[in-house]
C-alpha cells in the first residue's frame, strides 16, 4: 500500500506572497537580498510588478500586513526592502527583458497609468504591437500627477516606465482620444483596444457655498503641485475626505501657504481609508483631523468663504454595507477657513466613448464580463480603477495582469478569458514556537523632521543603507521554504526528531510529517536523513550539488557560507576560491560535501557566523559533518583538513 504523501495539491503561500494582488515572491526577493544577489531579487519583483522603484515608495503594502514575524517583534519591512532593491537597480540599469516573437496583431492602450503600461508590457512580452495613448504630457496617470513629489519623484516614477518602453511598446502623449483622435477610428486600426483612462475627475457635493472659486478640487489641486504650478491656499485650508488622498491633499496645503489646515471626513477614526502611516505623517507636520463629521455648508460673507459647518456622522454605512450616512444634527462644528478642498472620490472621464457602442451603466460607469473583462464591444476591454474601481496602484497593477491575458487569448483565438491561480496562505506561527525566536530590530528609513519637511516637496523618507537592507533582509523566517518529507522513501528512523532544534517533525502511521506551518527551514533534517527522504522547498540537496558543480571553473577551494556571512567573505576570496552560499551551512550534508571533492574541489572551507545565525546548533551539527567527511577523505588519501570550519 502506496503511503500517503505530505504535499498538497494546491500551493500553499506565505502570508506576505498571499496578500499581495500579485503574488509577489516576496520570500524569494527578500531571501535573494539576504544574499546580496540583488539583480535576481529584481527580477523575481518584476516578474509580476514592473513599478518596484513606485511601489517600494507608496504602495500600501498587504504583504506585511500578517507577516508571521510580527508576533515576535516587527513584521519585515518589505516596502523598503523592495526600494532598496529598486534604487540599488537604478544605478546600474538592469532591464526587463525582451519580448516574445512578432505575433502580427497590433493593440491600443488608452491612458498610461499603472494599469495601461502593465497591460502594455505584458501584451508586448507576449509578441504584439502595442501603443499607448496618453491625454497628458507625460506617462503615469495619478502616479505622475496625484502623488505629491516629497511622496514620488518624477525621476524615480521615469525609472519604471523607462523599462516598459524599452520592451517595445510605442507612447503617444498629448493625444485626446475622443477629440484629436476619434475612438471609433482607433477600434477600426487596432485587433484590440484597452481602456485604462482611470479616475482622473474630482468628486464635489450640493452643499451652499460649494461653487465658490476658493473651493478647490483634490486632483487639480494635487496635480498643480506636481507641474511646479501650486495654486495658492488661505492660511486657513479644510480639507474634506479621509482617504489617502485627503492625507495628500492637507499635506501638499501645508506646503502651499496654509497656516492652519484641518481633514473632516464621514468615517470614525477607525474607519477612515487613509493608511494609519499617511495619518500619522500628516499629523506630525501639524494637521488637524476631526473624523465622524459630515459637511453641512460653506459659509461665504463678500464672496469670501469664512468657515465650513459640519454635523456630526453617526454611521456611514447600513447593515448590508451600502453608503447611507446618518447624522445627528443637534452636534454641530464650525471650522474657520479661506479655502476648502474637496477629496471626498474620483470619477472617470468617459466622455471619449461618445457615439461609440461601448456601454456604460445608469451611473456612466464602464461595463465589463468579469469573465473576460471585456466591453459590450469584444474587441474592447477596460484595465484598472475604470472597470474595477478606486484602489491602490497595486490593484490596478493586478488587474491588468488579467485584462492582458484575457486580450492576448482573443488576438490568439478569438475565445477571451485569464486563469485565476488558486492557493491556500498559511497560517500564523504557533505559539510554542515563539520562545525559539529571538527579537530583532526592524530596520527602518531615515525620516526627515516634520518641521524642515514642510518646507518643501523634497522627498522625506529615506532608502535603506545597504547593511540595513541586509540585515532586515535575514530577519525573514522563510516561511514555506522549508522541509518536505517522501513517504515512500521515509524508513522512520527518528533521525529528524532528534535533530530538529524547533522540534517540529512528529510522526503519523510510521511516517514523518513536518508541519509547514511549523518548519523554520533550517534543513538539519534534510541534511542528516540517512534515507534522503526530506527534501528542502528551497535549495533542495541536489540543486546544491548543481551550484557546486557549476562553482568549480578552474578553482581549487569551495567556500560554501551561510549567506549572513557572504559580505564579509565576498572581499576575501582569491581567484582560486569560488563561493556557495547556502541559507543556512547547517542545511550541507555529508552527500554535499563530498561531491564538492567529486566535481574537482581540493579543499572546503565553510563559513558561519554563529553569534548571528537564528538556527540554533547549526555550526555544531555542521562541525560534526566536517569531521565525519575529513575521516572518510583521509582513507581516500586527502589531507587531514580537508573540510574546515571558520567562525
Amino acid at each position: 500500500m502506496k503511503k500517503k504523501s505530505q504535499k498538497s495539491s494546491k500551493a500553499v503561500y506565505p502570508p506576505c506572497q498571499a496578500n499581495c494582488p500579485v503574488n509577489t515572491d516576496v520570500r524569494g526577493y527578500v531571501a535573494a537580498i539576504g544574499r546580496g544577489d540583488y539583480a535576481e531579487a529584481y527580477r523575481l519583483i518584476t516578474e509580476k510588478n514592473y513599478f518596484p522603484s513606485v511601489c517600494g515608495r507608496v504602495c500600501p503594502h498587504p504583504c506585511q500586513d500578517d507577516c508571521r514575524r510580527a508576533c515576535i517583534d516587527k513584521g519585515i519591512s518589505v516596502a523598503g526592502l523592495k526600494r532598496f532593491v529598486s534604487d540599488y537597480v537604478n544605478q546600474n540599469k538592469l532591464f526587463l527583458g525582451k519580448p516574445s516573437k512578432k505575433s502580427g496583431k497590433k493593440v491600443a492602450v488608452i491612458g498610461a497609468g499603472p494599469a495601461g503600461l502593465t497591460a502594455a508590457a505584458d501584451l508586448a512580452k507576449a509578441g504584439h504591437k502595442v501603443t499607448i495613448y496618453e491625454k497628458s504630457k507625460k506617462a503615469g496617470g495619478m502616479l505622475a500627477y496625484g502623488v505629491p513629489n516629497f511622496r514620488l519623484t518624477q525621476n524615480t516614477l521615469d525609472e519604471d516606465i523607462s523599462r516598459i518602453i524599452k520592451l517595445g511598446v510605442q507612447l503617444k502623449t498629448g493625444v485626446d482620444i475622443g477629440k484629436t483622435t476619434k475612438f471609433g477610428d482607433l477600434v477600426k486600426k487596432y485587433d484590440a483596444v484597452l481602456i485604462s483612462v482611470g479616475l482622473a475627475l474630482s468628486r464635489s457635493i450640493p452643499i451652499p457655498g460649494v461653487d465658490n472659486a476658493d473651493v478647490l478640487m483634490a486632483i487639480p489641486f494635487l496635480k498643480a503641485a506636481n507641474t511646479g504650478k501650486p495654486l495658492k491656499t488661505g492660511k486657513r485650508v479644510v480639507v474634506v475626505g479621509g482617504g489617502d488622498v485627503a492625507m495628500d491633499v492637507a499635506r501638499v496645503a501645508k506646503r502651499t501657504g496654509g497656516k492652519e489646515v484641518t481633514v473632516l471626513c464621514l468615517e470614525s477614526d477607525k474607519e477612515m481609508p487613509a493608511h494609519i502611516w499617511e495619518i500619522e505623517e500628516a499629523k506630525e507636520e501639524g494637521i488637524k483631523i476631526y473624523p465622524a463629521f459630515g459637511p453641512k455648508a460653506i459659509q461665504v460673507k463678500a464672496g469670501k468663504i469664512t468657515a465650513m459647518d459640519f454635523v456630526k456622522c453617526t454611521s456611514v454605512f447600513d447593515k448590508n454595507g451600502a453608503f447611507a450616512p446618518k447624522f445627528n444634527e443637534k452636534v454641530k462644528k464650525r471650522v474657520p477657513a479661506d479655502t476648502v478642498i474637496m477629496a471626498i472620490g474620483q470619477g472617470s472621464d468617459l466622455s471619449l466613448l461618445d457615439g461609440s457602442n461601448v456601454k456604460l451603466n445608469e451611473r456612466g460607469q464602464l461595463i465589463t464580463n468579469p469573465k473576460t473583462l471585456q466591453t459590450s464591444n469584444p474587441k474592447v476591454f477596460g484595465a484598472g480603477e475604470v472597470a474595477k474601481g478606486p484602489g491602490a496602484a497595486i490593484n490596478a497593477i493586478a488587474h491588468a495582469h488579467q485584462v492582458a491575458e484575457s486580450v492576448d487569448n482573443y488576438l490568439r483565438s478569438k475565445k477571451a478569458g485569464f486563469s485565476v491561480s488558486e492557493y491556500e496562505k498559511l497560517g500564523g506561527l504557533p505559539d510554542r514556537l515563539k520562545t525559539f525566536i529571538d527579537p530583532q530590530e526592524v530596520a527602518k528609513p531615515s525620516m526627515r523632521p516634520a518641521k524642515e519637511r514642510v518646507r518643501d516637496y523634497k522627498v522625506f523618507e529615506g532608502t535603506l543603507k545597504e547593511k540595513e537592507a541586509i540585515s532586515e533582509a535575514h530577519r525573514c523566517l522563510s516561511c514555506m521554504d522549508g522541509a518536505v518529507v517522501d513517504a515512500d522513501k521515509c524508513a522512520a528512523c527518528i533521525t529528524c526528531v532528534r535533530v530538529c532544534p524547533y522540534e517540529v517533525p512528529v510522526f503519523k502511521d510510521n511516517v514523518a510529517y513536518i508541519d509547514p506551518q511549523e518548519c523554520q527551514a533550517c534543513g538539519f533534517c534534510a541534511a542528516d536523513c540517512p534515507a534522503e527522504a526530506i527534501k528542502m522547498n528551497v535549495l533542495s540537496a541536489t540543486e546544491l550539488n548543481e551550484r557546486i558543480q557549476q562553482a568549480v571553473k578552474g578553482k581549487n577551494i569551495l567556500a560554501l557560507s551561510c549567506e549572513y556571512s557572504f559580505n564579509g567573505l565576498k572581499p576575501k576570496l582569491d581567484k582560486k576560491t569560488a563561493q556557495v552560499t547556502v541559507p543556512c551551512v547547517g542545511r550541507v550534508s555529508y552527500t554535499n560535501l563530498m561531491k564538492a571533492f567529486e566535481a574537482g574541489f581540493k579543499k572546503v572551507n565553510i563559513v558561519c557566523l554563529d553569534n548571528e545565525c537564528r538556527h540554533k546548533d547549526g555550526l555544531e551539527y555542521i562541525k560534526r559533518r566536517a569531521a565525519y567527511v575529513n575521516e572518510r577523505l583521509k582513507e581516500l588519501g586527502f589531507d587531514d583538513d580537508s573540510v574546515v570550519v571558520e567562525e
